[in-house]
């Protein structure tokens, strides 16, 4: 539960019994795209919005729509959010009861925070042949080069994979050269954008000139 309140919003929602004119006036002036309803009991019954057609009251008039199971985990929220294509997503518990409605944009910051794309490091893709996948050891080469994985995404069809690693160190090159001498096919990312084999080239070897001296300076030190 403790994940899911960083995602729910303040919203009130509608009663079953309340006339559906009322109810499209409440989700007009609440300014979300829908808002849920919820029976009697507390039970959830399904989304209403502000254009619903029919029904006499919210109950009749609203659409059954999946809610996430505050059980289940912040990727099955991110799916309904993309799946319904609305800024907001019922949320109840293993009864069915509403607990509230989770917020899209409270949920993108919230999957920001444990994908690691707010923290500061380097990404770093990584293809290979669907066979080929194993996280494990992935990981495992990234970590024998010095880095520290912050969180690895994927992104794969029947046939490939590529592996998206995220490690907190700002410099992804020894990484990089470590995945590729166990026949990985890697490159370094800047933001969203793969950076071209040229400049990938430069940075490189750039650091490991700076690599390089810094050891250079250690030697002269002893």
């Amino acid at each position: 539960m403790l994940t899911i309140e960083k995602v729910m919003s303040d919203l009130e929602p509608l009663d079953s019994s309340t006339d559906s004119v009322t109810g499209r006036e409440t989700v007009s002036r609440s300014g979300r795209e829908r808002l849920a309803v919820k029976d009697g009991s507390g039970r959830y019954i399904g989304m209403m919005e502000a254009d619903s057609l029919g029904g006499d009251t919210c109950g009749s008039a609203a659409e059954e729509c999946e809610p996430m199971r505050a059980s289940d985990t912040p990727a099955a929220l991110l799916r309904l959010f993309a799946e319904q294509g609305s800024d907001t997503v019922a949320v109840v518990d293993d009864e069915g009861s509403l607990l509230g409605m989770a917020d899209r944009l409270r949920t993108l910051r919230l999957m920001s925070t444990l994908t690691g794309a707010d923290a500061p490091g380097a990404t770093i893709s990584v293809s290979m042949r669907q066979i080929d996948y194993e996280a494990g050891r992935l990981t495992s080469i990234v970590e024998m080069s010095g880095a520290k994985v912050v969180s690895l995404l994927t992104e794969a069809d029947n046939e490939s994979v590529t592996a998206y690693v995220k490690i907190a160190q700002e410099n992804p090159y020894p990484a990089v050269e470590s995945l590729e001498r166990h026949g990985y096919a890697a490159a370094s990312l800047t933001g969203s954008y793969r950076t071209s084999a040229e400049d990938d080239e430069v940075k490189r070897n750039y650091a490991a000139l700076m690599e390089y001296l810094n050891i250079g300076r250690h030697d002269t030190a002893k």
